[in-house]
């Protein structure tokens, strides 16, 4: 038989990445669209006067991945 506080562990544990993985969605999501409002409220449609950091880069891939994800349950 399966021990039940190891089974919570468990549970815990994939709970816990997956809150960790939203967190890191959302926090992407937060950046990209203060972005796209910091564009349009300067009237510029062009991302190249954006500069990418490798932080802005990795959340920015993130959000690439997870909306990747979402396509693909469909």
């Amino acid at each position: 038989m399966f021990p039940v506080r190891r089974l919570k562990n468990l549970v815990t544990v994939k709970r816990t990445r997956i809150f960790h993985k939203l967190s890191l969605y959302f926090l992407a999501k937060d950046i990209f669209e203060n972005i796209a409002i910091y564009v349009r409220f300067r009237n510029l449609f062009l991302f190249e006067d954006i500069v990418y950091t490798p932080l802005l880069l990795k959340y920015l891939s993130v959000l690439e991945i997870f909306s990747f994800e979402q396509n693909e349950s469909y």
